[in-house]
């Protein structure tokens, strides 16, 4: 075999590893998809919600953080993964780190109250106080997952 084709290889094969490894200078503004299924929920009425209650500081674009940081592919995953959103608060950072994954529980007792989740988080919300508009909103966040990547 040519030498000069394995050194490229070699170099080639490297330089994925190392992109698979994390070690990159690139900051994370995705997350990786998620394998969770749509929870059941009215998606049309859960993107009314949502436009109402959350887009004011959330979105669905990577690398557009707002006051909050962009939501897509948050549905399945840790919290606070987004490496290039510097709003994280120390509870949410904390939380994150026991563990914390956003699946259709998790997010349904965060959005009907916030404060009891992640005491001392910086989300200012009040809560959404009914199950049916929460699973809207959980079954809107789901839906913006790819169906495979």
């Amino acid at each position: 075999m040519n030498p000069g084709f394995i050194r490229v290889l070699l170099a080639a094969l490297g330089i994925s590893l190392l992109s698979m490894s994390g070690c990159s200078n690139e900051p994370a503004s995705t997350r990786p998809a998620s394998a969770l299924p749509v929870p059941a929920g009215q998606i049309a009425a859960g993107r009314v919600l949502f436009e109402q209650e959350c887009a004011k500081c959330h979105g669905f674009v990577p690398g557009r953080n707002s006051k909050g940081p962009q939501l897509l592919h948050a549905y399945g995953n840790r919290a606070g993964l987004l490496t290039d959103y510097p709003g994280y608060s120390a509870a949410l950072k904390q939380a994150a780190q026991a563990g914390l994954h956003w699946d259709s529980a998790t997010l349904d007792r965060y959005l009907q109250q916030p404060e009891q989740v992640i005491p001392q988080g910086k989300m200012l919300y009040d809560g959404l106080a009914d199950a049916q508009a929460r699973r809207d909103v959980i079954a809107y966040m789901a839906s913006q997952q790819p169906a495979s990547q």
